[in-house]
């Protein structure tokens, strides 16, 4: 078994008492799971979670792709308006 060991002791005589510790070690904060960052994970990995999610959203989305010429002009001022409106947020605002 690894890891601190936590203590309980419990005390009955008149008044019913239980008192415990919380080893250190067992409090910090991310000590359980380390996660790599995105930028660190190997391409294959990448390639895994990725490739599945991004057929499964063609799935979804293809009955709501535009179909007309004109359609897919407005699709573009669109997702031009969320780039430029999210590249703002993220590198004005750090957001």
């Amino acid at each position: 078994m690894l890891g601190a060991v936590a203590q309980l002791g419990e005390r009955l005589v008149c008044n019913q008492e239980a008192t415990g510790s919380i080893p250190v070690s067992s409090t910090k904060l991310g000590s359980a799971m380390i996660v790599a960052k995105y930028a660190d994970w190997p391409s294959w990995l990448k390639i895994v979670i990725l490739g599945p999610n991004a057929l499964l959203l063609w799935f979804i989305a293809y009955p709501w792709f535009p179909k007309s010429k004109k359609q897919w002009i407005w699709t573009g001022i669109a997702i031009a308006y969320l780039v430029a409106f999210f590249s703002v947020m993220h590198f004005v605002f750090g957001l």
